[in-house]
């Protein structure tokens, strides 16, 4: 498809539905150790309510006939969320909302001056480019709103995933937490960090881990309801989830997200 019918509706429902981004400024942003925002209650108290008690259940997203690991992530994208008949409708208003142009204008502007070139090359062309969802379309910008949970810790602590860089074609990256009332587990937050000699490695990155030898934590974002991180995607946004003990709660979260065809760093 040329364009997702969701981006295309979303554009005109974009002023009548709340989006993370409504409360946030660029006078919010950090630069330390590399751009990025967080944001408390990012979401309206009720909208958030209303979403936190639809969070589809683990067997729902996952399904019955999956044996699930320790510690595991398990994606719920947003072409699902839009066709799924039990879903409820406030989450296809929220997917659709943060996968509209409308969404992307505004993840552009809060970090106007803090983008790579080949990312700002993408800004550029975003009024022409061709708006799609992850995992189902061809388009020029490929966007999700995925809902996401990492299934409860039963063998040992552990994290799950450590210090690493996302893949290069992304253009921004943002977590949306909705840890539930009652879980008390600790861990599960995001750290953020350098690289401990200040320099990025020569030669091609690897995305998926870095050892921990390699890397200064900096800040860590607790693990919390209603709370928003979001960062531009370079070669130095290196973050990571700290462990958990063994728990039977599942980590939920949403993240937000738009990647191109092409690599930006």
């Amino acid at each position: 498809m040329a364009e997702s019918e969701t981006a295309v509706r979303a554009e005109t429902e974009a002023a009548d539905t709340a989006t993370l981004l409504d409360r946030a400024s660029p006078a919010d942003v950090r630069t330390d150790p590399f751009p990025h925002l967080v944001l408390d209650d990012a979401l309206p108290t009720d909208l958030y309510r209303t979403l936190a008690e639809s969070y589809p259940s683990v067997e729902q997203m996952v399904g019955t006939s999956v044996t699930l690991g320790s510690n595991q992530r398990f994606p719920f994208s947003a072409f699902m969320v839009e066709w799924a008949p039990w879903i409820d409708a406030a989450w296809q208003r929220f997917a659709a909302a943060h996968t509209s142009r409308a969404f992307l204008r505004r993840v552009h502007a809060l970090f106007d001056g803090h983008w790579t070139d080949a990312a700002e090359a993408v800004w550029a062309g975003l009024d022409d480019a061709r708006l799609g969802l992850f995992m189902r379309d061809e388009a020029d910008i490929l966007c999700d709103a995925r809902l996401e949970i990492n299934t409860p810790v039963t063998e040992r602590p552990s994290s799950v995933r450590g210090g690493h860089l996302d893949t290069p074609n992304r253009l921004f990256s943002a977590l949306f937490y909705m840890r539930p009332p009652d879980d008390d587990t600790e861990g599960g937050d995001l750290a953020l960090y350098r690289f401990r000699d200040g320099q990025v490695p020569d030669g091609p990155l690897d995305v998926f881990a870095f050892p921990d030898a390699q890397l200064e934590e900096v800040a860590r974002v607790p693990y919390a309801a209603n709370r928003l991180v979001i960062f531009p995607n370079r070669p130095t946004a290196l973050h990571g989830v700290t462990p958990r003990p063994v728990t039977p709660w599942t980590r939920r979260y949403v993240f937000v997200t738009a990647e191109v065809g092409r690599e930006l760093f």
